[in-house]
């Protein structure tokens, strides 16, 4: 909360004592997460971070356009850091509802081109194939679009979900060759 309020060195403090005094607790991790983040974040100007959280929040509020123009504000601030990565995912993750599926799928391709090891792209993977089947794409790229995912990551948690939907494809092609 105090990072959404933008007392970032008020959240660093509590997040800091949280692991003193917390440390067996399953939300350690997280809180960590957020630490590093506000860390990396706040390097140089404030300013994009405090962006990257105004984003957030009008997004989450339902203002869905403001929150990703803001986004965008946000990445092309801190373009050349982690923190503008990160905003380049939001984008990509928050323009599902407001985007042309075509235009979105290429700046997903783009993005995972570009950044192949970045730590959202299994996410993008997903997101690529929620569009595909809203395209109504072929069924042989949605299977090679979840193959990638697979080969990709075998250790993902979705990874057996991704194997059971490339079963499911080729059960319905099997029935449709049978016709």
């Amino acid at each position: 909360l105090l990072a959404q309020k933008e007392d970032f060195q008020g959240s660093l403090d509590v997040l800091k004592k949280m692991t003193e005094d917390y440390a067996d607790s399953e939300w350690l991790n997280d809180g960590l997460s957020l630490a590093l983040f506000l860390t990396v974040g706040s390097t140089g100007s404030l300013e994009p971070l405090k962006k990257f959280f105004s984003a957030e929040r009008a997004y989450g509020l339902g203002s869905f356009s403001m929150g990703i123009e803001e986004m965008k504000q946000t990445a092309s601030l801190a373009s050349n850091s982690s923190l503008g990565l990160e905003a380049q995912t939001r984008v990509l993750e928050m323009s599902e509802r407001l985007s042309s599926p075509t235009f979105l799928i290429k700046d997903i391709d783009d993005f995972v081109q570009n950044h192949p090891n970045h730590f959202a792209v299994a996410d993008l993977l997903l997101l690529k194939f929620r569009l595909m089947r809203k395209t109504k794409a072929s069924p042989d790229a949605i299977v090679n679009l979840l193959k990638d995912f697979r080969d990709r990551f075998p250790g993902d948690i979705r990874a057996r979900r991704v194997g059971i939907l490339i079963q499911e494809f080729f059960k319905d092609k099997g029935k449709d060759t049978k016709k």
